[in-house]
């Protein structure tokens, strides 16, 4: 996470809840495969490299893309609860993690070869969103390579109202998250100095009517183009260049 009291005591709160409540569903669990499998493609093009951090890593999701990549990993956030999950889950490997504000990363400039961040960006309005990416910038060598995900505007219009009645259900929190179509996210990055180089879109809430299929062809679903398109992926994942 990055700064802000009211984020950090939300996940706070959430911490021992958040793996069971994001991946422990039909839907979640199919997700996190999906969406580790489009982030290792996008690594395999640098190859092995030095130093690599997830910021807003959570409880670890992506960390394990980095540990076969990476000979120094290091995953940050601001929520110690949700480090310490993190830490018990992802005990046998050989990541560090540091809690740390995403606006004022403690890494030195140009120190990472790649940086991941995941489910992120959204909590921010646009104007924060651009400071945090100039501090990924910052701690980026020059030609590193920068993976992070926005959520995508297209497909919450097109399910709005099945979203808002589900989170009434559910009383979930109200909703402040900002979505953006591929084009707007990317040319947000391009804003800030980064070269965006490849988009691959992620999840989709639209596979939920066949979730009684096996997990591996909803993962593959999730990452394909007959979903994970422009209209209907839940997310979108961008790999772009310092």
């Amino acid at each position: 996470m990055a700064g802000g009291k009211d984020w950090q005591s939300f996940y706070v709160q959430e911490a021992g809840r958040y793996e069971a409540a994001r991946y422990g569903s039909a839907y979640g669990a199919a997700f996190r495969s999906a969406h580790r499998a489009v982030v290792n493609q996008l690594l395999d093009r640098v190859g092995r490299v030095g130093y690599a951090a997830d910021v807003a890593c959570g409880t670890g999701q992506l960390l394990p893309c980095l540990l076969e990549r990476a000979d120094c990993v290091v995953g940050c956030d601001l929520t110690r609860e949700m480090l310490l999950v993190g830490k018990t889950s992802l005990a046998t490997s050989t990541a560090s993690f540091v809690q740390a504000d995403s606006f004022h990363l403690p890494f030195r400039r140009g120190t990472l070869d790649v940086l991941v961040s995941s489910r992120f960006l959204h909590l921010f309005p646009i104007e924060q969103q651009r400071e945090v990416l100039l501090e990924f910038r910052r701690v980026l060598r020059p030609g590193g390579l920068l993976v992070v995900d926005f959520y995508n505007r297209r497909s919450r219009v097109l399910l709005a109202p099945l979203i808002n009645i589900y989170r009434r259900l559910a009383r979930k929190r109200p909703e402040h998250d900002v979505h953006l179509t591929p084009r707007e996210a990317s040319r947000l990055l391009a804003e800030v100095g980064f070269e965006p180089a490849s988009t691959r879109g992620v999840g989709s809430y639209f596979v939920v009517p066949l979730l009684w299929l096996p997990h591996a062809w909803i993962a593959r679903l999730m990452r394909g183009q007959v979903f994970a398109n422009a209209w209907m992926a839940e997310q979108w994942i961008i790999a772009a260049r310092a």
